[in-house]
């Protein structure tokens, strides 16, 4: 079954539209006198209603799963469309958008190919091809309409609306030619189709977003000419919102959390020209925070699971408010000198998706250096608005690539990062050694302990597998109780030495349970890329499966490694 089906894309669609809701009803606030922007919240707040009712087909009735769901995933594009005539048009109370009767006029030919001559084939043509021809013309408005002060965001958004506008005519074009039995049938055209809606959204609220963030520039720009007090004002502005168009391009290209809440915390101290800063996750499940990023970086303050919510940040988690503190000793809450390292002043706000705490994001001076504004207050607090849609879309994606129960690579990705790692080797020509492990006799656990003492074992067996491979070592969790691991510049020598390591190691010690330890042991295959043969990860990995057969045949518990001559390295055990 593959892993993005129909269903999955049209959930992934709707998070992703509300999260750009969000994001515009923030920049909204930021901007409430351009018009438009309000359109384009409702509109994409509509398109994730519409997808979450096509999710529903054949549990509801057809007036509301397919007329209605998709005159909501029709009306969306309108409202973003009638958004960006009136952003760059500034129109008339006099006009009217023609979207809306063209809305209009395609829900009366899908309620007919729907409710009087039933016809699938129909309703797709009818949807994709109005998407299309709305998305079409935000791309003519944009060509035609955008000042030059907003020529590069523009650009980026009229090829976002053409990417999502072709994606959707090659769904409708396909429904033309190849009749469809069911809706949630994954075929190519049709999840390109789904796929450019789900890319393309992301995409077109970037780019709209960019129009505001740029218009906003050059007003800020223009308004440098006024006072002295009001060029340092409008110069802070422009730095928090270059700060908020940066964090916002992470969201496209940085998919490392940590890298990512490092950005956050070093972004967050040059703009408020601070000596130190710190970022903080919140686990509501334990109702405590985790320092996940420190500025500057400092190997004593390493992310640590579950420290207590105490001090600023403790008042900030439970009010849900910013706490600015130019006298920090004098504040009651205010944690031991020992503790907080001497801070003399201390700014701290909340990570908020609404009424949920994503974090906690404080600055800190140590010096009196100079006291913390309310305009600082307002920098931070804007920086983080946009800090937060960022912590989750990368949170997003992880749930994506990442296995759930173990943290590791999930198959998918892992293939994805190894095709890529092995195309490298081999270019460099350089050694590189590929293993699948396997616990062995798992199922017994599972029939003993239950499954969730199973998961358990794996989870360690995870933890056990990132503490004792190298850094650079590939790893991921490609079946239900087997692993795989890549090593680069590894021969399988050298590969087994370690890989035996890893295996002594989890047959001496216990996996801890709430029971007792429960002693389990692997069994390990090991091979290694040909330097003169091209190879395919496939083929390698079907390579180190023999040898893991091999393994388990001589009686499990060892590690079998296959070097470049034919006799094959296998682990000398004294069985247990």
């Amino acid at each position: 079954m593959p892993l993005l089906d129909i269903r999955t894309i049209l959930v992934l669609t709707a998070l992703s539209s509300l999260i750009n809701a969000a994001v515009m009803i923030f920049i909204y606030r930021i901007a409430p006198l351009y018009p438009g922007l309000s359109r384009w919240a409702l509109g994409n707040t509509t398109f994730a209603i519409g997808c979450v009712l096509v999710l529903a087909r054949g549990q509801i009735p057809d007036l509301v799963s397919i007329i209605i769901a998709n005159g909501f995933v029709m009306l969306g594009p309108a409202l973003l469309q009638d958004g960006i005539h009136r952003f760059l048009t500034a129109p008339s109370p006099t006009r009217r958008s023609w979207g809306y009767p063209f809305i209009s006029l395609s829900l009366l030919l899908l309620s007919y190919f729907t409710l009087v001559h039933d016809n699938l084939n129909a309703r797709v043509i009818i949807v994709a091809l109005t998407i299309f021809v709305v998305f079409s013309d935000n791309v003519w408005c944009l060509l035609r309409h955008a000042p030059p002060t907003l020529r590069l965001a523009a650009q980026f958004s009229t090829f976002a609306f053409a990417m999502t506008a072709l994606t959707g005519l090659v769904r409708g074009v396909d429904a033309a030619m190849v009749p469809i039995s069911d809706f949630f049938t994954l075929r190519s055209p049709q999840l390109v189709g789904f796929l450019g809606a789900l890319t393309g959204n992301t995409f077109c609220t970037m780019g709209l977003a960019g129009l505001v963030v740029q218009r906003l520039l050059s007003d800020l720009k223009t308004s440098q000419q006024a006072t002295q007090t009001s060029a340092q004002i409008a110069e802070q502005r422009v730095a928090a919102l270059e700060a908020m168009s940066s964090t916002l391009a992470e969201i496209l290209i940085e998919r490392s959390q940590p890298q990512l809440l490092q950005s956050i915390v070093a972004r967050a101290a040059i703009l408020l020209k601070v000596e130190s800063a710190e970022l903080l996750i919140y686990d509501a499940g334990h109702e405590e925070l985790t320092l996940a990023a420190h500025y500057p970086p400092d190997s004593a303050q390493a992310p640590r699971p579950h420290r207590p919510v105490v001090g600023a940040a403790d008042y900030v988690a439970r009010h849900h408010q910013s706490l600015l503190l130019n006298v920090y000793c004098a504040w009651p809450g205010a944690l031991d000198a020992t503790v907080t390292n001497g801070i003399t002043a201390a700014l701290d706000v909340p990570l908020l998706h609404g009424e949920q705490l994503v974090g906690v994001l404080g600055v800190r001076n140590h010096t009196n250096v100079r006291p913390f504004t309310n305009d600082d207050a307002w920098l931070l607090r804007l920086f983080a608005q946009q800090a937060t849609i960022a912590i989750l879309n990368a949170q997003l994606y992880a749930t994506l690539v990442t296995d759930l129960l173990t943290g590791l690579n999930n198959r998918r990705h892992f293939f994805t990062l190894g095709q890529a790692l092995l195309r490298q080797i081999q270019q460099d020509r350089q050694p590189l050694a590929v293993a699948l492990l396997d616990v062995d006799y798992f199922k017994k656990v599972n029939d003993t302990y239950g499954h969730a003492v199973g998961d358990h074992v794996l989870t360690w067996i995870a933890a056990q597998c990132r503490e004792h491979m190298p850094a650079e070592a590939l790893l991921g969790r490609i079946g239900g109780e087997e692993f795989a691991v890549m090593l680069p510049g590894n021969t399988s020598e050298r590969a087994w030495v370690q890989l035996e390591g890893l295996r002594q190691h989890i047959a001496t010690t216990g996996v801890p349970t709430s029971l007792h330890d429960i002693h389990v042991t692997i069994s390990a295959g090991v091979t290694e890329c040909l330097p003169d043969l091209p190879q395919t990860l496939d083929q390698l990995l079907e390579r180190a499966d023999r040898m893991l057969y091999q393994a388990k045949h001589a009686g499990r518990n060892r590690v079998c490694a296959q070097p470049l001559d034919p006799e094959p390295i296998l682990t000398t055990v004294v069985p247990t």
